[in-house]
């Protein structure tokens, strides 16, 4: 019976050391290939920084469409740059 017991937690330590391993691999490969992705680029020697402002509030009046804010949307995507940019809409409507 004690032979049982030592097997097993042999097979125990040997199975969580085993993940645990496998865990941490995957944790460096998944931050080595963020890093690849989402580095600056570089332009002229100098890298561009695509971070935009936190965020950016627009008023409404209360009555707009969903065609105006789809113009909105199209505008902002044809003038920002194409990568890595963030932007945050905070939309307030007022009620008149």
């Amino acid at each position: 019976m004690g032979s049982n017991f030592s097997v097993g937690i042999e097979l125990l330590v040997i199975g969580l050391s085993v993940v645990f391993t496998v865990l941490l691999l995957l944790m460096f490969i998944m931050q080595l290939m963020g890093y690849l992705i989402n580095r600056p680029e570089k332009t002229g020697g100098q890298t561009q920084n695509m971070m935009a402002s936190p965020r950016t509030d627009l008023v409404s009046s209360g009555n707009t469409t969903d065609e105006e804010l789809a113009a909105v949307v199209s505008v902002m995507s044809a003038i920002l740059p194409k990568r890595e940019t963030l932007v945050r809409l905070n939309i307030t409507e007022v009620k008149n």
